[in-house]
């Protein structure tokens, strides 16, 4: 690839010392370079496929030239460019003054047609509100008239009811009276019956009674015979216990002063040889301070 590879120099100045080359390269190499065509590189075998490609590249870019650098080309590209362009106005004194006073105005227009929307607005509100109101209004009278439709026939049952229940409490009453009229009667003369049959049982009963009195007195005095006796000899026996236990008492004195005197005399015995004790001690104790002051002396 690199020894078939021309470049523009070689294909300008010649292919130098290579007398290898085909006849048909001396061909084209023999014509003057300016009357070469690139066309005729594109028809040549050996020419390699990567110039072959550059080639027609450069065809495409020169003929795009060309079309570019055309006049009408060149009108129709500016059109077309202006058109593409936003379009800024070129401002004087008296285009200003004019976009201020169209532009105060559009302000203008724009507020009143913003107020007359509000204005539509609010009255579509309020007649919305109006409507709405009466509707509630409406519904309010329609539903305060249900209402007292059925309070009114609610009365209306509640005073039928109350009569009915005053007729049948009367006529419960007038049972009740008639009833108790005749429970009254058979009561008094039960009454006066059992009266009769008390007074006797009660005079009966006076006797019975009478006579268990007298036996209650009978017996109350026999117990109280045998009480008295009882405690004459309780007394009796509490007495004698009573000095009994005074002299167990007196006993248990002269006990507990005994055990007390010998509790001291082994105390002051104890104490004694304790003394005692103590004294010999102390005799020994000086006896070995004596011997030990000797035996320092010598």
């Amino acid at each position: 690839m690199s020894d078939n590879y021309l470049d523009w120099e070689t294909l300008e100045h010649g292919f130098g010392s290579d007398q290898s080359e085909s006849p048909t390269l001396k061909e084209v190499h023999s014509k003057s370079v300016k009357q070469r065509e690139l066309t005729d590189l594109l028809s040549i075998p050996e020419v390699p496929e990567e110039l072959k490609a550059l080639v027609r590249e450069r065809i495409q870019l020169e003929n795009k030239v060309k079309s570019l650098t055309s006049a009408n080309s060149l009108n129709q590209s500016k059109n077309e460019r202006e058109n593409k362009r936003f379009y800024v106005p070129v401002h004087t004194k008296q285009s200003r003054i004019k976009e201020r006073t169209r532009n105060k105005e559009d302000e203008i227009r724009q507020q009143a047609i913003k107020k007359k929307l509000e204005k539509s607005n609010i009255e579509k509100w309020r007649s919305q509100q109006r409507e709405a109101n009466n509707k509630k209004a409406l519904l309010d009278r329609v539903s305060k008239r249900k209402l007292n439709e059925k309070q009114n026939e609610r009365r209306q049952r509640i005073v039928k009811e109350t009569k009915l229940k005053q007729l049948n409490k009367l006529k419960k009453q007038a049972e009740i009276e008639s009833e108790r009229q005749a429970k009254i009667q058979a009561f008094a003369q039960k009454r006066i019956m059992d009266r009769k049959a008390e007074f006797i049982q009660s005079l009966k009963a006076n006797e019975v009674k009478r006579m268990q009195n007298i036996g209650k007195l009978i017996e109350k005095r026999q117990e109280s015979h045998v009480h008295e006796t009882r405690s004459y000899k309780r007394k009796e026996i509490n007495r004698k216990k009573s000095q009994e236990t005074v002299l167990q008492k007196k006993v248990d004195q002269k006990l507990f002063e005994c055990s007390l005197e010998a509790r001291r005399a082994r105390a002051i015995a104890k104490r004694k040889e304790a003394m005692e004790e103590e004294r010999k001690w102390l005799e020994n104790r000086e006896r070995l301070i004596a011997r030990k002051k000797s035996k320092e002396q010598y």
